[in-house]
């Protein structure tokens, strides 16, 4: 056999070793199709690598992630070897650091070996709900960034699909910075510029911000968010996010095109992040709908059941419509797990104006986990005090104090309003009520549907407050009637509803 013959023997072998090779990896590598990726989790092994560690934490972490993924959830999770490869593994190992216990947690492409995702998690080596803890902060950036990139269409490279993880541990858990968050989304819109849940990560980065009162780049963020969202919608009419960074952006007194907006997210895909649901049950009891609202968050909380921002408002809106019992067992469970969450210390806190546990509050303001001021904190507990004896002196202190507090926008919040209420200071409550309004934005004409208001709302003062904010307008255009207005004695400006 010649020279010739031989090279082209060689290189028609080098050819069908190459095609062999590319076949193998369009079948391991999820990307390589050029169809979305399956969003599909098998769960691999978390190691305890260090000796002294208990035998069952690698058990646990297993479960409690099949937990945190809830029971309707976009990602299918899968444990090792239930049958059926899944496209990424979800692993772990557990090492012990002097009175610590480091929980590295990854996220790996089957196909490639790459590691997409992984974060250490150090808790206190004594703490029994660590595990628990690590395994639902872990599945919420998991879910976030599969359910996110299995809409995209094209190959998305594992370095994308990585900075799209890391937006989503940003968004979930946070650095701490205001404007971290929103640095990486402009990385992954920069990195894949048609992917359309880049863009509505973009835009739910700089809503917040935009919305803050004061900022100096407040009205350009709100423009950089409001085409970061209309483009995602171009992109991809199915994207939730994209309709709700818009209703989020509306004027106050468009309520009924900010229901239209999140009405879309919650109807649009079949698969959902729940979050959607979260912020379409915010509305509701914006505009006195909480008994509607409590559907809405009952579907988040099934999708992320373990996490205390799905939990805790769903539990305020059963205190609001004075299901205590259903709410108590939520705060109780979610304490348990979550026993330094601020947000269900305040909860706390705040239902003992309708549950009248007014020395279960005081003990609640004693918490460390209880993020309040000093000043706000002596309002309340002069309030819960006078309540507890009835009046006297007490009240008069703590009239003081929370005039102080309405005063102060950084301090006048629903917490204050609920106070004032609580010591039938009706007129300064109102005041309070509208003064935060204005101040802190619609999402917070809830307060004005709170418990302790209810015998204010046959007042001129009642009506001319919501009124003035253009809610009957709303109800009337829309036909949706409010709680309060759907019970004898309703207030005469239900009329118009």
């Amino acid at each position: 056999m010649g020279s010739s013959a031989a090279d082209e023997i060689a290189a028609a072998a080098a050819v069908l070793l190459l095609a062999a090779t590319a076949l193998f990896l369009a079948r391991s590598n999820p990307f390589a199709t050029g169809d979305s990726l399956t969003p599909k989790v098998e769960l691999g092994e978390f190691a305890a690598i260090s000796p002294g560690l208990p035998r069952e934490i690698p058990g646990i972490i297993t479960q409690e992630v099949l937990a945190a993924f809830g029971a309707e959830n976009a990602v299918a999770v899968v444990t090792a070897g239930a049958g059926g490869s899944a496209p990424f593994v979800m692993d772990g190992s557990m090492s012990k650091l002097s009175e610590t216990v480091r929980y590295a947690m990854t996220l790996k492409n089957r196909g490639s070996g790459v590691v997409l995702w992984s974060h250490a998690f150090e808790r206190d080596a004594a703490d029994a709900r660590a595990p628990r803890q690590v395994a639902v902060q872990a599945a919420q950036v998991v879910r976030c960034g599969l359910w996110g990139a299995s809409s995209y269409k094209k190959r998305m490279s594992d370095e994308a699909l990585s900075l799209y993880l890391k937006w989503c541990g940003e968004h979930w858990s946070g650095s701490g910075s205001p404007t971290s968050e929103l640095d990486v989304a402009r990385k992954v819109t920069a990195a894949v510029p048609d992917f359309s849940f880049g863009w509505s990560a973009l835009a739910l980065a700089a809503v917040p911000l935009a919305l803050e009162t004061g900022s100096a780049d407040a009205a350009q963020l709100a423009k950089e968010a409001a085409e970061a969202a209309r483009r995602s919608i171009a992109l991809d009419e199915q994207n939730p996010e994209g309709y709700m960074a818009l209703a989020a952006l509306l004027p106050r007194e468009r309520y009924a095109e900010r229901e239209q907006q999140l009405q879309k997210a919650i109807s649009v895909r079949k698969t959902e992040c729940g979050c959607e649901r979260l912020f379409y049950g915010n509305f509701l009891v914006s505009v006195g709908r909480v008994e509607e609202a409590l559907e809405q968050y009952e579907r988040a909380r099934a999708m992320m059941p373990l996490a205390p921002f799905s939990n805790v408002p769903f539990a305020q809106a059963l205190y609001m419509v004075g299901r205590h019992d259903e709410a108590d067992k939520i705060v109780r469970d979610m304490l348990d797990l979550w026993p330094e969450a601020a947000n269900l210390h305040l909860l706390k806190v705040k239902s003992a104006f309708w549950t009248r546990r007014h020395e279960e509050a005081l003990a609640g303001l004693r918490s460390p986990e209880l993020r309040l001021g000093s000043k706000q904190r002596d309002a309340l507990v002069a309030t819960f005090e006078a309540l507890k004896a009835g009046g006297g002196a007490r009240q008069s202190e703590a009239l003081a104090l929370l005039a102080e507090s309405v005063a102060d926008p950084r301090r006048n919040d629903r917490m204050i309003v609920g106070a004032l209420a609580a010591l039938g200071e009706d007129a300064a409550a109102l005041d309070a009520a509208r003064r935060l309004i204005a101040s802190r934005g619609h999402t917070h004409a809830d307060v004005l549907f709170d418990p302790n208001l209810a015998r204010m709302r046959g007042s001129p003062a009642y009506a001319a407050l919501v009124n003035g904010l253009g809610i009957p307008a709303y109800w009337r255009q829309t036909g949706q009637a409010p709680d309060i207005c759907r019970t004898a004695g309703r207030p005469a400006f239900c009329a118009v509803a």
